[in-house]
């Protein structure tokens, strides 16, 4: 019960997160690139939460599909930053698309599901 929770609450914020106009706005793959980069303490630790929160919605083994990926097991938090630094600054086409969709894009194309 507590799973399935914790799942809810995480779809919720992702669709929101997507679907919602005005963070679509602020919270682009720019501004997560941005944040995900910075010297700040608070904007990489604002990064490494986002970039979890989302990664652990698209691995959740509820997620059938296209839309889930399969990181390895000893993937950790700052794995995730870094995979999702990389892949921002190499793909310029997801700097103006949400931030969510642009983090979801860096987990599905390093860990296809199999």
């Amino acid at each position: 019960m507590i799973q399935a929770c914790r799942l809810l609450t995480a779809f919720a914020a992702f669709f929101t997160l997507t679907l919602s106009a005005r963070a679509q706005d602020a919270l682009t793959g720019a501004a997560v690139l941005e944040r995900c980069t910075s010297a700040e303490a608070s904007n990489v630790n604002w990064c490494v939460g986002f970039v979890y929160g989302v990664g652990a919605v698209v691995a959740d083994g509820s997620i059938e599909g296209r839309l889930r990926a399969c990181p390895p097991p000893d993937f950790t938090a700052e794995t995730a930053r870094l995979l999702v630094v990389s892949t921002l600054e190499k793909t310029d086409a997801l700097h103006d698309l949400p931030g969510a969709y642009a983090v979801w894009y860096a987990f599905r194309k390093e860990f296809p599901c199999r």
